[in-house]
C-alpha cells in the first residue's frame, strides 16, 4: 500500500491560494487589523515587564534605597501592566476567533 505524501505546490501557486483565502477574509479586515494591533500591544507589554523588574532591582534594591512606598508603586504598576496585558490578550483572542468563524461561514455560504 502506497502512502500519499500530499500534493506539492510551487511558491507561486501557494501565493495564489493564499490570495484566494484572503478574499474570503476581506469583509472582516477590521477585526483582523484589531488583532494585529492587539498582538503588538501584548508583545510590547510582555517585553517591558522584565525591564520594570530589572530597573527596580538595579536602581532601588541595588542601592539599598528601597522603601515600602517605592516597592508598592512598582508592584502596583507591574500588576496593572499584567492586568492590561491579560485584558488585551482576551479581547484579541476573542476577536480573532470570531473573525475566523465569520470567515469560515462566509466561505461556506459563498
Amino acid at each position: 500500500m502506497e502512502i500519499n505524501k500530499g500534493t506539492k505546490f510551487s511558491l507561486a501557486e501557494q501565493g495564489q491560494i493564499f490570495k484566494g483565502i484572503l478574499a474570503f477574509a476581506k469583509p472582516f479586515w477590521k477585526e483582523f487589523t484589531f488583532t494585529l494591533v492587539a498582538t503588538a500591544i501584548v508583545s510590547t507589554i510582555a517585553a517591558y515587564l522584565p525591564i520594570v523588574l530589572q530597573r527596580y532591582i538595579d536602581e532601588v534594591l541595588g542601592t539599598n534605597s528601597a522603601t515600602l512606598s517605592v516597592t508598592l508603586r512598582v508592584a502596583i504598576f507591574y500588576f496593572a501592566l499584567t492586568i492590561l496585558k491579560v485584558v488585551v490578550y482576551y479581547f484579541r483572542d476573542y476577536t480573532f476567533k470570531m473573525a475566523s468563524e465569520k470567515t469560515v461561514s462566509h466561505m461556506r455560504n459563498t
